[in-house]
């Protein structure tokens, strides 16, 4: 059996008070939002990185498809979302174009070989496939896409890493700070 006890001595109640008084109101949730948000952003830069490794395309791609939603004002939430289509195979890094045997790419980390494939350097170097025998038409072959990507695997678990031991620290920090080191 354990037996938690506490004893006040000397100005602890009146300090208490002080400091309970401190986190009420518009200071408490100051100090949340500040917490969230720090926390936010270092999730923020762990969900890219995953992201940018389980589809084996560049951070700075990944980046530009990403937005953070931090909190403000009365809202109480962080948000990360992603916007656009799926990148194309030329944004895949280790992609290569060979005329005898296609093109070579390695979306998700996994390479594989497109043989009937071809780049056409004045679309802006973008990998097409032929959907017949004859010339035309052609479409565009697509990789992985971000929005199916965000929310699974390593993603999905560096977000819920980051945020479970995070969170409770940074929120035990802001906590110390306005109530001047009194709780913690």
């Amino acid at each position: 059996m354990a037996t938690i006890s506490f004893k006040w001595t000397g100005d602890g109640v009146a300090r208490m008070n002080t400091a309970l008084e401190a986190i009420e109101g518009p200071r408490r949730r100051k100090a949340f939002r500040r917490a969230l948000n720090h926390t936010g952003n270092k999730t923020f830069t762990q969900v890219k990185r995953a992201v940018s490794k389980q589809m084996n395309v560049k951070q700075r791609l990944v980046v530009q498809r990403l937005k953070k939603w931090p909190a403000h004002g009365g809202g109480m939430s962080f948000a990360i979302t992603s916007s656009g289509k799926a990148f194309t195979l030329k944004d895949v890094n280790g992609t290569k174009v060979s005329k005898k045997r296609g093109v070579t790419a390695s979306p998700w980390g996994n390479r594989k070989t497109f043989s009937h494939a071809f780049a056409i350097k004045r679309w802006d170097g973008n990998i097409f496939q032929r959907k017949g025998k004859s010339r035309f038409p052609i479409f565009k072959l697509l990789g992985p896409n971000i929005n199916k990507q965000l929310v699974k695997d390593e993603s999905a678990a560096a977000f819920q890493r980051v945020v479970a031991t995070e969170l409770p620290l940074r929120l035990e920090h802001e906590i110390k700070v306005i109530t001047n080191g009194v709780l913690s």
